[in-house]
């Protein structure tokens, strides 16, 4: 048996689990709310899901990227965020440290927006990013597989929305900060159509103390440096910590 072979028996086996696919192929270190959200995104046709900072959702959403063109052959996968920068920098950055750490080379060809993975049955199999100004270059992207995530999706326009429903998606994976309490993103939330997460900051200090510590995801000490500079009954605190929805437009200014 072939190198090759032996890896698509691999990508086979775990084709069934998604989460164990993510530990093998990544190594990957998973919090609850993680986890969550892929079972949910391969349970639900819509996911939304309204984060505090750091807590881990730009990793998760480019392991679904790739768990997805995995496990469904072949599939397609369109990214976006409201701009360009954020589409290069934030997810496929991301997409492209796993796609490089993978223990199983992926294969196709990765650019810094894009991964080309060939064809099946004539059929594309792909994964590209777009920032929300290139609204016409949604046309066309149809799969019977097709997962579309918004990622910084507060602020993805109207019409990019608008778009998105025109593909007929497989799945949907709407995902940001929950700083303004009106808008597209605002609306997963009152819709029946959306399966809901919240990422509360203080569940990921929980789960740290109980499990391990996972770099990079928020802090006790960070939350509370916060609680002190904009108090807990802040619309900033209450987005960016609790993920929350505030009830007045919490400032974009804090990172």
């Amino acid at each position: 048996m072939t190198t090759k072979s032996v890896q698509a028996e691999i990508y086979d086996k775990l084709k069934e689990d998604p989460i164990e696919m993510s530990r093998v192929l990544f190594g990957s270190k998973l919090w609850s709310k993680q986890e969550e959200i892929i079972r949910a995104v391969w349970e639900h046709k819509r996911v939304a899901v309204k984060s505090c900072n750091s807590g881990g959702k730009s990793r998760i959403s480019a392991e679904i990227a790739l768990l997805y063109l995995l496990t469904f052959t072949p599939s397609r996968v369109v990214t976006t965020a409201p701009t360009f920068l954020q589409v290069e920098q934030i997810l496929w950055k991301e997409i492209g440290a796993l796609y490089s750490c993978c223990k199983y080379p992926i294969g196709g060809q990765l650019n810094k927006t894009s991964l080309d993975l060939g064809t099946v049955g004539g059929r594309p199999w792909d994964a590209t990013g777009i920032s929300t100004n290139e609204v016409n270059r949604f046309q066309g992207f149809h799969s019977p597989h097709l997962l579309v995530i918004l990622d910084e999706a507060l602020g993805v326009a109207p019409e990019i929305w608008e778009a998105m429903e025109g593909l007929h998606p497989h799945r949907v994976l709407a995902i940001g900060n929950p700083l303004d309490p009106s808008g597209e993103f605002f609306n997963c939330f009152q819709s029946d159509l959306y399966h809901k997460i919240t990422i509360n900051g203080n569940d990921a200090v929980k789960w740290q103390e109980e499990n391990e510590v996972i770099p990079g995801l928020i802090t006790k000490e960070w939350i509370e440096e916060r609680k002190q500079e904009w108090g807990p009954k802040s619309p900033l605190y209450e987005a960016r910590i609790l993920g929350e929805f505030p009830l007045e437009t919490a400032s974009t200014l804090v990172s």
